[in-house]
This record gives C-alpha cells, structure tokens and sequence, in this order.
C-alpha cells in the first residue's frame, strides 16, 4: 500500500485574513536581486541579518508538516512541530478564521465547535438558527479571540509524545530520589 499525500494547498479564501505567505514566493522577492554569477560573493557580501533571512528561509522550505491520507501524524509531523515551537512562531497573530472556513464547515461540527469553545448555552442558542450561512456569522462571532482549528495549533498532534515525557521525568525524578537516599 503506498502512502498518499493530502493536497496541502489552501483555499484564497481561507488566507484572506492571513498576512502569512509562500516561503518560496517571500525568498523569490526578497533575494531576486542575487546574480547566479557571482552568488557566493553577493551572499558573502550580505547584512548579518540578510544572511538570517536567506538561512531561514532556506531552511523554511526544507520543512514538511505534510500528514498522509489515512495515516496519522508521525515523526515529520513531531519535528514540524517542535520547528514551530522553538521559532516562537504565533499563529493566531498572523492568522484568523475567516467566514469561509465556518460555511466548509458541517452544521453538527459548527454546534459541537461552539460546545467545545464556548460552552453548551451558547451552541444551543445557535441550534436554532436555520440557514448556515447564518450560524457561520454566529459561530466565527463567538469563537475567543486567537481560536485557531486542531490541524493549525502548534502541539496538537503530538500530545500523546508530551504525555511520554512527563512519565519520562517522572522516572528519572524518582531514580534522583532513590539515587539520594543511598
């Protein structure tokens, strides 16, 4: 069985509220200006800080959060992360539901997001709304500010690996322990 990757291109209208763009296409813009004659003397020629940005950015279009159909999220998807984590990259700054993403959305998923985010009372006040379109308003209206989707949350999927370490500390602080005691 071969693995088959998830088409990872996102709709315009789910970036509309997005000021993020293509590593590739910020790379493209930011160092046109670079010969292909004479490249490693125009680098070395470089700002410090233009130089980070070449690095990150080159590094950056070496990362790959892709999860396969049908598989779940693996080591790539743990290391993407921890990628994430250690650039202190904020999403939710950059990045907020738009409209669009509630009208994908299934009715039942919307009341159970409101639920979950929000609390039953709310979710129920919604039920009631009949066309989706509007309980699209109403749902993106009552989410927290900062709310982001699962797939987009930095440590989503690898929250089975942080549970792993905790008992990982556990161990070796009670082997600390025993350790003190002798």
């Amino acid at each position: 069985m071969q693995a088959k990757a998830i088409a990872t291109d996102v709709a315009d209208e789910l970036m509309a509220t997005s000021d993020v763009q293509a590593v590739e296409e910020v790379m493209a813009n930011r160092f046109a200006a670079v010969p292909e004659d004479g490249r490693f003397e125009a680098i070395r020629a470089m700002t410090g800080d233009d130089k980070m940005a070449l690095l990150a950015g080159l590094v950056a279009m070496t990362v790959d959060g892709t999860v396969f159909s049908g598989g779940s999220p693996g080591q790539r998807h743990h290391q993407f992360e921890q990628i994430a984590r250690a650039s202190g990259v904020d999403i939710a700054a950059r990045w907020t539901a738009p409209i669009a993403l509630f009208d994908k959305m299934r009715r039942a998923a919307l009341i159970t997001l409101l639920t979950d985010e929000v609390g039953a009372a709310s979710a129920e006040n919604c039920a009631t709304i009949k066309k989706k379109a509007d309980l699209a308003v109403n749902v993106a209206g009552r989410l927290p500010a900062g709310w982001l989707p699962v797939p987009i949350k930095i440590g989503a999927f690898d929250q089975a690996d942080e549970s792993k370490d905790q008992e990982g500390d556990m161990i070796d602080e009670e082997d600390m322990a025993e350790n003190e005691d002798a």
